[in-house]
């Protein structure tokens, strides 16, 4: 009889080494695919550049930068609706290679290419099998289909934390996945995250982000926050992922301007790149984004830029431009002022810690009809996971 006990006993063990063995194996794919998957090559020169030579291949890009490239396949991410890739095979041989262009309205875009290609459409992106005759230019052309007046676009800042329910404790992974989920729902025609995406700026957050970013089935435009490089090395991950951090877009009749003042200031360059971007697109009705306001439209606050005569500047430039609307977040809540014909709208309620308790969480959802712009606070209140979104116009 105790013979029989202890084979029973040995028999329990191994099942349990078994499935403890089978738990440590899933612990540490886990781990690895949350901490050190799909690595990010931050050191390589084409980043945020719009020529690239490697392997007896030249790529030009306008609006678009390689992010990766595994020998014959390179990963691009688009940084307008109408991006431009030319690759010239400049080998004595013919080359066939994948092109993969990212962020993309992939069912509202058009393709003109020449040159031997297929064309594949997935979630987000489009991908070219293409094959290059020796010392020959393939052209790529990507362009919307619909130029529509009427579009609707998304807003929200201050994610911060938001890449996994694992790094933070503030539940901003929670709050922002609903307010995705309803983004996504709504089939925006673009929508921006206006800064603070990652807490810290460390290498695991933007392999993190990298990943969440794919559940965006439409083109999304970041603006660059001071947390993006609280660790030093975060903003060589930020440029690795999306290039420069000033840039712009258009769509319909609207040219979009996105800033970089996350440290408080503006540089000289800055202030001549957004000035000739500014005077190439006046017939446009121009919509800025930033991520730390220029002034703190509460009474007795001043989080905002640190520099106050860049501030005054930037402001300058906004009305003698007659910008009508300017976005940003870093102060975590919501709030809206109108000084000297501009429009100021501050959402920076996407996550992170309120910044008191007559705060909310929120994101702007913004209806574009021909110059008509009507913007709606979406809100939603503790406790997050039981509440309904509330609808303010």
């Amino acid at each position: 009889m105790m013979k029989d006990l202890n084979h029973t006993d040995r028999g329990k063990n191994k099942y349990l080494r078994l499935i403890s063995f089978l738990i440590a194996i899933i612990v540490i794919l886990f781990i690895y695919h949350l901490y050190l998957g799909d690595q990010i090559d931050i050191n390589t020169p084409y980043i945020g550049s719009s020529h690239y030579s490697s392997n007896q291949m030249d790529i030009l890009l306008k609006d678009a930068i390689i992010t990766n490239n595994y020998q014959s396949v390179f990963e691009t991410f688009a940084k307008s609706f109408d991006p431009e890739i030319e690759i010239k095979n400049k080998s004595d041989s013919i080359k066939n290679i994948v092109l993969v262009v990212k962020n993309l309205d992939v069912k509202n875009s058009d393709v003109e290419i020449t040159g031997k290609a297929k064309v594949k459409k997935l979630k987000n992106s489009l991908l070219f099998k293409l094959e290059l005759d020796k010392n020959i230019a393939s052209k790529i052309k990507i362009f919307p289909k619909n130029k529509n007046d009427k579009f609707v676009f998304a807003l929200i800042g201050d994610t911060r934390g938001s890449e996994s329910p694992f790094t933070n404790k503030r539940g901003s992974y929670f709050i922002y996945r609903q307010f995705e989920k309803e983004i996504n729902n709504i089939k925006p025609a673009f929508w921006v995250n206006l800064g603070d995406m990652v807490n810290s700026g460390h290498p695991y957050q933007y392999r993190r982000f990298k990943e969440q970013i794919k559940n965006i089935p439409f083109p999304f435009f970041p603006v660059i926050g001071n947390h993006e490089f609280v660790n030093p090395i975060g903003k060589k991950y930020f440029r690795a992922l999306f290039g420069n951090t000033n840039y712009s877009f258009n769509y319909s009749n609207y040219h979009f301007i996105i800033i970089d003042n996350s440290k408080g200031n503006f540089t000289k360059e800055n202030f001549i790149w957004l000035k000739k971007d500014i005077k190439d697109n006046t017939k446009k009705q121009i919509i800025v984004f930033a991520h730390v306001p220029i002034f703190d439209p509460r009474p007795g606050k001043d989080h905002a830029m640190k520099d106050k005569d860049n501030a005054w500047h930037l402001e300058e430039i906004f009305t003698k431009n007659k910008i009508k609307y300017v976005f940003a977040s870093h102060i975590h809540g919501f709030a809206h002022t109108k000084r000297k014909g501009v429009e100021y709208y501050i959402s920076g309620g996407g996550g992170a810690k309120l910044e008191s308790k007559d705060d909310f969480y929120n994101y702007l959802l913004v209806k574009v009809d021909g110059k008509k712009l009507k913007i709606e606070i979406r809100k939603l209140n503790p406790p997050f996971l039981l509440s309904k979104v509330k609808r303010h116009y």
